[in-house]
């Protein structure tokens, strides 16, 4: 990498680190989440856990931003 490049390289290299943390956390998350699922059929209680997530999800717009 060109010395002249290194500032560019550091902001997509920083991008594509987080991008493959964030991935490797949810595909922990949605594996714990379905491991208890004996199929996809729908139900109140899966309705419930959807609009939690939803929830959880929303309530993170107004946090700070990681560093």
């Amino acid at each position: 990498m060109p010395p002249d490049r290194g500032h560019v390289a550091a902001l997509v290299y920083r991008f594509l680190w987080d991008y493959n943390t964030m991935l490797a956390n949810w595909s922990t998350w949605a594996r714990d989440e379905i491991e208890a699922w004996s199929d996809t059929a729908v139900s109140p209680a899966r309705f419930d856990r959807a609009a939690e997530i939803g929830r959880a999800c929303l309530s993170q717009l107004d946090a700070d931003p990681p560093a």
